[in-house]
């Protein structure tokens, strides 16, 4: 069975508060069935005291993420097992800036400048589009 990978990353800093403090990378591997592809994880971090729980759902064109995450940012998501034939892509929603590039491997994109708080995460939607190398001849 092929593998479906949601993983959070933060860049290692000088100190562990100072890479608690920094933002996420999210990278996600989505699993084709079925003729569609989706992803599905949880990140659960923190304490009793201080419980950090976000659930994220992914396919071929939306990330959605869910939960509560205190002082979590998320910068930066890459997604894996796209289409191949991807020629570029377009941030749908939200509209804050953040770029969208198809990466040099095949079925790879990056999403780069989210600067998105997950401190509650109800139902936030990260969006795109991109056109494949049919659709632009």
């Amino acid at each position: 069975m092929p593998l479906i990978l949601v993983v959070m990353l933060q860049e290692a800093k000088l100190t562990v508060d100072g890479t608690l403090a920094g933002p996420y990378n999210l990278v996600v591997g989505l699993r084709y069935k079925d003729g569609t592809c989706f992803a599905s994880g949880n990140l659960y971090a923190g304490s009793e005291d201080s419980p950090n729980n976000i659930t994220f759902t992914a396919n071929e064109t939306e990330l959605v993420v869910n939960g509560f995450c205190s002082n979590c940012i998320l910068q930066n998501v890459k997604i894996y097992g796209l289409r191949d034939t991807m020629t570029s892509c377009t941030i749908v929603m939200p509209n804050n800036g953040a770029i969208c590039t198809v990466k040099e491997e095949k079925g790879v994109i990056e999403i780069n400048g989210l600067p998105t708080e997950l401190s509650n995460s109800e139902n936030f939607t990260i969006k795109w589009e991109f056109q494949t190398k049919d659709a632009a001849t």
